[in-house]
């Protein structure tokens, strides 16, 4: 009597018998597939040729959609009032060349940590771990402020040019508010620059005279006690001054301009895969073709099921 095999025993046979049903099965489902595009062949390629030379035709007649990058520098702590004015621009009439723009800071990490005063190192790999991968939170509200620089792209229509991309800029930067502010910013930096000038100016003085007595002194001919003089200090609270210096007239060089143009803005064209229509438009064309050729075949299969 011949050893009954186990029902969950699979052999070599059977494994070799269920691949060649499924590539048969893959065969005919493949062939029959490729025989359904060559009984349509003819129509296919019309499709294809007719498509590219509508494709082309209509490409060059449409307009082609046009985009303006602006570099901008946000003075006087204006960032919210300026990304909340853009972003409600469409309320605005005066701008009918403009149809949309969006706004983003220019992400430095160096003004984040900078501005967060972090000191260790290991203070600072933590936080860069945390916001690295997080580019939301990195151009997020609370810290875009901290970024010197912001970029508004302006979606115009073809009849713009750059006077109209820059003139919401220049309509934004009329705020009586910020102006005022600004003047008066620049007002004390300009006091301050004199004060601090005069500063200078009086511990080169100082160090002139020290010079001189320590000459005299070395003669012979005077005597001073400088046992309470810190040169050190003195030099270091002259080396910052200059710093705090570069930095006022750094500020002051913006000009009147609350919102402030730092790139040399053009047009170019904004081109995307709905641009080129050439490419799209066949093979729409035919996958449309395609689709109610399976659906009239599903539909007359049916029809001759209940004929029957």
């Amino acid at each position: 009597m011949a050893e009954r095999r186990p029902e969950n025993d699979i052999e070599l046979k059977d494994l070799k018998r269920g691949i060649q049903s499924g590539f048969s099965s893959f065969g005919i489902a493949f062939f029959k597939a490729l025989r359904f595009i060559l009984k349509r062949a003819v129509t296919l390629i019309i499709l294809l040729l007719g498509g590219i030379g509508i494709g082309l035709i209509w490409q060059q007649i449409s307009d082609t959609p046009k985009k303006v990058e602006l570099l901008v520098k946000l003075n006087v702590g204006s960032t919210a009032y300026v990304y909340h004015a853009l972003e409600n621009f469409d309320q605005y009439s005066d701008f009918p060349h403009i149809k949309s723009l969006e706004i983003e800071p220019v992400v430095d990490l160096s003004e984040i940590l900078e501005k967060f005063k972090v000191l260790d190192d290991e203070q600072i790999i933590t936080f860069l771990d945390e916001i690295s991968s997080s580019k939301p939170l990195l151009e997020s509200e609370a810290l875009r402020s901290n970024y010197e620089l912001h970029k508004i792209e302006l979606h115009v229509d073809p009849n713009a040019d750059v006077q109209d991309a820059t003139a919401i800029v220049d309509f934004i930067s009329e705020s009586t508010y910020y102006k005022n502010y600004l003047s008066e910013i620049q007002q004390l930096n300009k006091d301050q620059l004199r004060s601090n000038t005069f500063a200078i100016a009086q511990i080169d003085s100082l160090l002139l005279n020290l010079n001189r007595n320590l000459k005299e002194d070395k003669s012979g001919t005077a005597y001073t006690n400088y046992e309470d003089f810190d040169l050190a200090s003195l030099l270091f609270t002259k080396d910052s001054i200059f710093k705090k210096n570069k930095l006022l007239i750094a500020q002051n060089n913006v000009g009147s301009c609350v919102v402030c143009i730092v790139n040399n803005p053009k047009i170019t064209e904004n081109k995307n895969i709905f641009h080129y229509k050439a490419i799209w438009l066949p093979v729409l064309l035919i996958l449309g073709y395609l689709f109610l050729s399976i659906v009239l075949r599903f539909y007359h299969q049916t029809a001759l099921r209940i004929d029957e």
